[in-house]
């Protein structure tokens, strides 16, 4: 805690370049800030290592949260389910999704400050405020995955079971024509062997008449 200090107050004091030490009063000559130059360098690189990492991790967040956004079916698509529930969900999904975005943005613009001046304290930043923010946007980012993902199961359980009942009548008709189809074989096949002991008699009535 007392090393972010000193090196907050290293930071303010050379943006401000101040020629005197405001907590000690002593000379800050060019030797002197050498000195501190040198004994802050290595926090100062390991701050602008973490920082470089956290902001590709956040960039890929938010990333994947644009992906996310966009992946969410529209509702003329969605087959079994209620149709109002689900547009005051998209509604309510869309305002969450755009504060997601705004905070990781947000994020973003923190880290990129602290980038630029790791020897000095991020402007602007409440922590406990900051804190409460990411819990709550969290939790409801969470709610809405939760039941966005419910809406595409039930959308699917939905088409299963239309693709099972189509199946099934489709076995249906399929024995239904058959039958028909022998029923008709049979007809015919019985009107065949009429007509061949008919072509018989007749054969052997002109046959006798001879």
């Amino acid at each position: 805690m007392m090393e972010a200090w000193a090196m907050h107050g290293y930071g303010y004091h050379t943006e401000q370049t101040l020629s005197e030490c405001l907590f000690c009063g002593g000379e800050l000559t060019d030797e002197r800030l050498r000195q501190l130059a040198a004994h802050f360098s290595d926090e100062v690189n390991r701050i602008s290592e973490a920082t470089t990492d956290l902001k590709k991790e956040f960039t890929a967040a938010l990333a994947k949260l644009e992906q996310f956004s966009s992946s969410a079916p529209p509702v003329e698509h969605l087959r079994g389910i209620d149709t109002a529930a689900f547009k005051t969900f998209a509604a309510s999904s869309a305002t969450t999704i755009n504060d997601t975005r705004s905070l990781l943005e947000r994020i973003l613009e923190l880290l990129d400050d602290k980038h630029s001046r790791p020897a000095s304290p991020i402007t602007g930043f409440d922590r406990d405020t900051f804190t409460a923010d990411v819990a709550y946007t969290a939790a409801h980012l969470a709610t809405v995955v939760d039941q966005q993902a419910t809406y595409i199961n039930t959308h699917n359980q939905y088409v299963d079971q239309f693709d099972q009942e189509q199946a099934t009548a489709q076995q249906r008709l399929t024995k239904h024509l058959l039958r028909e189809h022998h029923a008709r074989y049979q007809q015919c096949d019985t009107a065949s062997t009429q007509t061949d002991d008919d072509v018989a008699r007749l054969e052997n009535d002109i046959a006798d008449n001879r």
